[in-house]
């Protein structure tokens, strides 16, 4: 199954009745919570990840500017399964704020939306980190090239296709526009025996580590 039949089936099942943040790639509605801060700041960059896998809750890291304000959010269950804890109250825990909760939310202002304190000195420093990349200017696999490697008689790597891999998503908000930048397995295929040296590709796995720099692994 060819990797945008698959992802689109994928988020179809997690998407009836939620809202969750596949539906822009596809052609859908945009999540209530990109039209609010559409509304309500001036830039916004949502970080986040697609998989193959179905019921992996969203989980968005979020950094906004209005005017001189540059503030960070997150977008995610409170529940977090590698947390160890006793039984009973990790079972708590999960009925409360588990998979379920998030999965049938959409993704809006809800308990589930949360703004993080940062220092001013280093939300400065974030958001400096990331436009040095000018990330309005890159462009995702769909316009650079496509998914995966291009042909090379040369190099029999390059005929090889990751079909069970995840994708990174940067969302860019304005109040004139939300672009949807889309990247499939960007660190699989920057391996230095696949096809190396895609410059969006690249930018988009700095970016990455920029956000878990300031966010923390999750």
């Amino acid at each position: 199954m060819k990797p945008f039949l698959r992802n689109f089936l994928v988020c179809l099942l997690v998407l009836v009745g939620t809202g969750n943040y596949c539906s822009a790639q596809y052609g859908l509605p945009n999540p209530p919570l990109y039209d609010f801060m559409q509304q309500n700041a001036d830039s916004t960059l949502i970080f986040t990840f697609e998989t193959n896998w179905l019921a992996i809750p969203p989980s968005l890291m979020i950094l906004s500017k209005k005017k001189d304000t540059i503030s960070i959010y997150t977008y995610r269950s409170i529940y977090t399964p590698d947390v160890i804890v006793p039984r009973k109250i990790r079972d708590k825990l999960y009925q409360l704020d588990g998979y379920p909760q998030i999965l049938l939310a959409k993704i809006d202002v809800n308990r589930f939306f949360s703004a993080k304190y940062i220092e001013p000195e280093k939300s400065a420093a974030f958001w400096k980190s990331i436009l040095k990349f000018k990330p309005w200017q890159i462009k995702d696999d769909k316009h650079e090239g496509g998914e995966g490697c291009p042909l090379d008689p040369n190099n029999k790597n390059s005929q090889t296709k990751l079909f069970d891999g995840g994708s990174v998503v940067l969302d860019l908000i304005t109040k004139d526009n939300i672009r949807h930048l889309h990247f499939y397995a960007p660190e699989f295929y920057e391996q230095k025996d696949m096809c190396p040296g895609r410059k969006a590709r690249m930018d988009i796995l700095e970016i990455e580590k920029v956000f878990f720099s300031y966010f923390g692994r999750w």
